[in-house]
């Protein structure tokens, strides 16, 4: 790849793949982004006229109308179709598990507490950078999400001793949020509420691809509250995080770069934090970045 002609956020499409190294972020990624608008709702079926969007001028506006594509939920138990197998982390505590059928699929389970009020928020999710799940069940006043597996947290990368990240990866992943949030504002009418690294995942997709998602959805669903700017303002620190590990996560202004000598490639990436707090995640999906600053 050619560094020089990466957009920020998004990056050049090449052909072909490059390695990938657990312990670091997959370049393949970064090539496997396209620039320009993405069509976010690929995927998602026949929807509802939309709405003129109202997110950034009512920032913590509840969802009043019901969603496009409802989810059928079962109302049995879960596990009369899974079989549990260990707990694990899966951008949070999970159960993974097998179904009881010749196929052995391996998903995630996740529980959470659901009121008949929340159960109407939840509906059909699929996009390439969101986790989807593909199955509800509603057992005792808990609802049961069953989530394709992931292979690694954004958190669990920035944990290993390789945790420097070149600003055309920072690119990638930006893109990548950007573009999942976009579809959940845009989509589902919702934002998710609790942008942080440990909810940005690395899965495995189609031709052995991997992908850089947005996880736990089905809780955004539940909460069904707008707040663009609490998602860009958490995405501004996850790339201020990723940037300059020993910065402050609450700090997503840009400035913490400025005097880093190992930041010498980052004025973009101070330009594209600067540009967060101003422009809509549409606008952000644009902006263009010279790796050289």
């Amino acid at each position: 790849m050619d560094k020089h002609r990466t957009l920020f956020p998004g990056a050049m499409a090449q052909e072909g793949l490059g390695v990938v190294h657990k312990s670091k972020l997959p370049r393949d990624i970064a090539q496997s982004i396209n620039s320009g608008d993405a069509d976010t709702r690929q995927g998602v079926g026949p929807m509802l006229p939309k709405k003129p969007n109202t997110a950034e001028t009512q920032p913590n506006k509840l969802r009043k109308t019901v969603f496009a594509i409802n989810l059928p939920t079962n109302s049995s138990s879960p596990w009369d179709r899974y079989q549990p197998i260990l707990i694990e982390n899966q951008a949070g505590t999970a159960t993974l598990a097998h179904g009881n059928n010749p196929s052995f699929p391996i998903v995630a389970i996740k529980c959470r507490k659901c009121s008949p009020e929340e159960l109407r928020h939840v509906t059909q999710c699929r996009h390439e950078n969101i986790t989807a799940f593909t199955e509800t069940y509603h057992h005792d006043d808990q609802i049961y999400f069953i989530y394709e597996c992931v292979m690694m947290s954004l958190a669990e990368v920035q944990s290993t001793p390789c945790n420097d990240f070149a600003p055309y990866e920072i690119a990638a992943v930006s893109k990548a949020i950007l573009t999942g949030l976009n579809y959940l504002q845009s989509s589902l009418d919702i934002s998710h509420g609790a942008l942080c690294s440990s909810n940005i995942v690395f899965a495995l997709g189609g031709q052995g691809h991997l992908s850089i998602q947005i996880a736990n959805v089905g809780d955004s669903m539940l909460k069904a509250t707008i707040d663009t700017h609490r998602d860009l303002s958490a995405l501004g620190s996850i790339i201020v995080e990723m940037a300059n590990p020993s910065a402050s996560a609450s700090d997503c202004t840009g400035h913490v770069l400025a005097d880093d000598p190992s930041a010498k490639s980052m004025g973009s990436v101070k330009g594209f934090l600067e540009s967060i707090g101003v422009q809509e995640i549409t606008a952000l999906l644009k902006v263009s970045y010279d790796p050289q600053g």
